[in-house]
């Protein structure tokens, strides 16, 4: 049975389906992650930190440390690239939205008096919500987080597809 491949304008509804709901995902497992207070994801987990010792939105810190790292990539590609920019920005606004909202609606919900087994596996629930969110936007590859967005220009611009240098740098 011969496959038939989609046209281009077949398939952008259907990428940008998957890219909505792979932001939702992402959003809710780093949600899930920062109201257990039990371990996030690094960039959230460093914004997390940032909030509460400036006493400011969860939402706020994470959209300007998304912005900064935006200047960082454009300072690393050495061009600006308006299709890059705007799509990080329009990633950072609706995660940073989604992250803030869902994690303030959860800790409300009670989710961080829960016993400390479930609270653990809910923290790896929301982990592989995560991994799981940030493999289908790479795939759909419409547009990236600016965090992940560094970590490919570092890892294709700089050190030649070697992934085991990255991972080190990243951390």
């Amino acid at each position: 049975m011969e496959k038939k491949s989609l046209s281009k304008t077949s398939e952008l509804p259907l990428m940008l389906g998957y890219f909505v709901f792979s932001i939702f995902l992402n959003s809710l497992g780093n949600a899930l992650t920062v109201s257990l207070n039990l371990g996030s994801a690094l960039w959230t987990a460093a914004a997390v930190n940032v909030a509460h010792a400036a006493a400011l939105q969860l939402s706020w810190i994470l959209f300007v440390e998304g912005f900064l790292v935006i200047l960082l990539n454009l300072f690393l590609v050495g061009h600006l690239s308006v299709r890059r920019v705007v799509g990080n920005l329009i990633f950072m606004v609706s995660f940073s939205y989604l992250v803030g909202g869902l994690s303030g609606e959860l800790v409300t919900l009670g989710i961080g008096n829960l016993a400390l087994p479930l609270r653990i596996v809910l923290d790896c629930v929301g982990i592989v919500l995560i991994a799981t969110a940030i493999s289908i936007y790479q795939r759909v590859n419409l547009i990236m987080h600016p965090c992940d967005d560094l970590m490919q220009i570092l890892r294709f611009k700089f050190f030649l597809r070697k992934v085991k240098y990255i991972r080190t740098l990243k951390f």
